[in-house]
């Protein structure tokens, strides 16, 4: 017979049952979201999500290398991010920008009121150069062998001038006055662009327009074109072969104030200018050889049509990219991308807004937009 249990403590080893299925709900668990015990509501949503902290890390799974820049899916076959990503923001602290440039692994912002910012492709400031009280008003990046530099247009008192500093170090090489003749308005504008071992500079302003080239070997200036005003009336439909004259010559015909310049060496032995007149509705294609003889040209006309597709109205900037095309930004703030062979439209890049841009650089199948009022810069991929 089994003998009856004994009065007293249990001395039979406990059960260990599973804590999952045995946990109930306590005061201290709806603590946490704010229920009580019993009570069935649902819980509060999750929190807002960060968009800047999202992008962070989508740059960080697609590229183990911090200052890679993002490529076209035409350019780089690797990398899913960046076949998806056709756009993206970066948000830099700016008080007045006016200028841009793109290398392989950073953008440079020349800040009026605020030196020379420069940028990693995720929108982390690397250097900051302070230049108070000189101003600068143009920067671009240039690569000669091993080295490679950083070439601003500096303004101060009055005075323009060319900066030059090597990268990343920002030592100084060289600072070179700026050519006084033809004379021009010392706030006109101005800027700046860079082929091999050469700067172009514009300075125009309703009295003259002119494009000097600096030897960035020697050092030394050259008056490329003039073109002055006259009080002449002239007729319309001037090519624009008969309306520019090379270095020191007057002009007779249409004179132009210019809205946006830039140049790219179209052959090894022609370089091609790139002339806005956002007045006018056309931009200008020079092309120059390499004694700096004006050999041709070519006018693209932008003016408003009935029924027509795509309407350009008013280029305020354009610049050349890699492949001779021409991305332009119009005064009803789209960005534009045209054929360079043809001169026709490919596509609408983007709609940034009227009045935002005030520079353009396309490096890459990568078009960017340095926005004056936003101050920040807008990138969108139009190559796919």
């Amino acid at each position: 017979m089994e003998e009856e249990p004994k009065p007293g403590p249990s001395t039979a080893p406990p059960v260990k049952l599973n804590p999952v299925f045995t946990k109930t709900l306590s005061e201290s668990d709806s603590s946490e979201s704010g229920l009580g015990a019993n009570d069935t509501r649902l819980p509060p949503p999750p929190p807002p999500i960060d968009v800047k902290a999202l992008q962070a890390a989508i740059f960080d799974e697609c590229n183990d290398n911090d200052d890679q820049r993002p490529s076209s899916s035409a350019s780089q076959g690797t990398g899913m991010c960046y076949k998806k990503c056709t756009s993206y923001r970066l948000d830099p602290p700016l008080l007045n920008p006016v200028d841009l440039a793109v290398s392989f692994n950073m953008v440079a912002i020349a800040d009026y009121d605020n030196g020379v910012h420069f940028v990693d492709f995720r929108g982390r400031v690397r250097r900051h150069l302070v230049t108070e009280p000189i101003r600068i008003c143009g920067v671009r990046f240039r690569t000669s062998g091993e080295h490679q530099q950083v070439i601003m247009l500096a303004y101060c008192d009055q005075k323009w001038s060319i900066v030059v500093k090597t990268w990343p170090s920002l030592q100084d090489v060289k600072s070179v006055e700026c050519p006084n003749e033809p004379q021009i308005m010392s706030w006109a504008r101005r800027k700046i662009s860079i082929i091999d071992n050469y700067l172009f500079l514009l300075g125009t302003c309703d009295s003259c327009s002119a494009i000097w080239t600096l030897d960035l070997e020697a050092y030394t200036w050259k008056t490329l074109i003039v073109e002055r005003s006259t009080s002449k009336k002239t007729s319309t439909g001037i090519s624009l072969g008969s309306s520019f004259r090379m270095s020191g010559s007057n002009n007779d015909d249409t004179r132009g104030v210019y809205s946006d310049f830039d140049a790219r060496a179209g052959t090894d032995a022609e370089r091609r200018i790139l002339l806005c007149q956002s007045e006018k509705s056309k931009l200008d294609i020079l092309r120059i050889n390499e004694t700096d003889k004006l050999i041709g040209s070519n006018t693209i006309k932008m003016k408003r049509r009935k029924n027509q597709q795509w309407i350009i109205n008013g280029p305020q900037l354009a610049v050349f990219d890699s492949e001779q095309d021409i991305i332009v930004y119009d005064a009803s703030g789209k960005i534009f991308w045209f054929d360079g062979a043809t001169y026709r439209i490919q596509k609408i890049v983007g709609d940034v807004g009227k009045g935002e841009v005030c520079a353009l650089q396309a490096e890459n199948g990568w078009c960017y937009a340095l926005c004056r009022h936003r101050l920040c810069v807008h990138a969108f991929m139009y190559r796919t």
